[in-house]
């Protein structure tokens, strides 16, 4: 458990990975947050959330972001965070720039936005938000065969030069609410 407003660092070891649980909020510095391979996961557990400028890459690991009180917002930087599969937790509204294999959600009283430089998967988990759900690729596929659950303020998928191909066996419908999708060829 950590009490410190600001984190960079970088974990070396080959698919080694770094969890820190915060009492408060937490930022991720401009040294950026760096494993080699190896999970990482970050709980915020007061205070705003998770936020900040630095690039946050776990390589080909897995990134769980968790702030059960506030939001999660990575959206300074392009691929601002990296990795194979990527959860988030929150309370609040969050917005994140991606660069990752796979998308798993979470967001309790607010809207998530995504915007993903590449292709993209709908983790089996799902994907929810009490308000929207707005996903953008900006080049790629969105697949996957998870759901993609909008409480309040429907679902946007917008997808640049790419297709959209969600199949699900476990749910009648994998987008639970008003949809829009955009397609720029």
């Amino acid at each position: 458990n950590t009490s410190i407003n600001t984190i960079v660092g970088k974990v070396t070891g080959q698919n080694q990975g770094l969890t820190v649980t915060e009492t408060s909020d937490l930022s991720i510095g401009a040294g950026n947050l760096t494993a080699n391979g190896g999970l990482i996961s970050i709980r915020a557990l007061g205070g705003t959330g998770i936020n900040g400028v630095g690039y946050l890459n776990a390589g080909t690991g897995n990134v769980t972001l968790n702030a059960p009180s506030g939001s999660i917002v990575l959206n300074a930087n392009a691929s601002q965070v990296t990795g194979n599969w990527l959860n988030v937790t929150a309370s609040d509204n969050s917005t994140l720039n991606t660069n990752v294999t796979s998308l798993s959600s979470n967001v309790t009283a607010g809207n998530l936005t995504v915007i993903e430089a590449n292709d993209l998967q709908v983790n089996a988990n799902g994907i929810n938000a009490a308000g929207g759900v707005n996903l953008t690729l900006t080049t790629g596929n969105l697949t996957g065969t998870g759901f993609i659950n909008s409480v309040g303020d429907g679902v946007t998928l917008t997808v640049t030069g790419g297709n959209v191909t969600l199949r699900s066996e476990e749910h009648t419908s994998e987008l639970q609410s008003r949809v829009d999708i955009s397609y720029a060829v």
